[in-house]
């Protein structure tokens, strides 16, 4: 499917929604296909929210700020019916406003559980995914000193591990 991306300056935008679109389907980034334009629209005073519009063959994804431009990335990908070669985007008619300001990911490392063991692109990637589904917030507990854990050398010690998925869930705009 070839597809033109136009980021308007949002280059981590355009990225996550290209490595979404290139999971899906084969893509070719070339004039000539669907259009997609990235906004943010400053003068929308609800924060996080977002809208997608059609028209005249083009798709904009518009958002109020970051978060809400990554939310509307996300419901631009997760509403879009899908085939193995293509797919069609749904737009939203009205601008969409989240019914709560607060939005927790609970993300608590501890027992070796899936944020200990988890290999680092995995949980980045959880982290993104639940960006897109709109949530806002992560609330990252710092593991306690367990007798469990042995610092052998080799591995990371529980806490720089967790501060280094907060830092990621910070760099994607996510409050902390």
């Amino acid at each position: 499917m070839k597809i033109t991306i136009n980021n308007g300056g949002y280059k981590r935008h355009e990225e996550l929604l290209k490595t979404r679109l290139e999971e899906r389907i084969p893509v070719e980034y070339e004039d000539g296909g669907m259009n997609i334009s990235l906004v943010i629209d400053e003068s929308i005073e609800s924060e996080e929210s977002y809208e997608i519009k059609y028209e005249e063959n083009k798709w904009s994804i518009i958002g109020s700020d970051k978060l809400g431009l990554s939310f509307g990335i996300g419901k631009f990908l997760h509403s879009a019916k899908w085939t193995d070669k293509d797919f069609s985007p749904q737009k939203t008619d009205k601008l969409m406003i989240p019914d709560c300001s607060f939005r927790m990911i609970y993300a608590s490392a501890h027992f070796s559980n899936f944020y200990m063991q988890a290999p680092d692109e995995e949980i980045s990637r959880y982290i993104e995914d639940l960006m897109l589904y709109g949530y806002n917030t992560v609330l990252g507990l710092l593991p306690a000193p367990s007798p469990v854990f042995k610092d052998n050398g080799k591995t990371e010690k529980p806490a720089e591990r967790a501060m280094k998925y907060l830092k990621h869930a910070k760099e994607l705009g996510l409050r902390i």
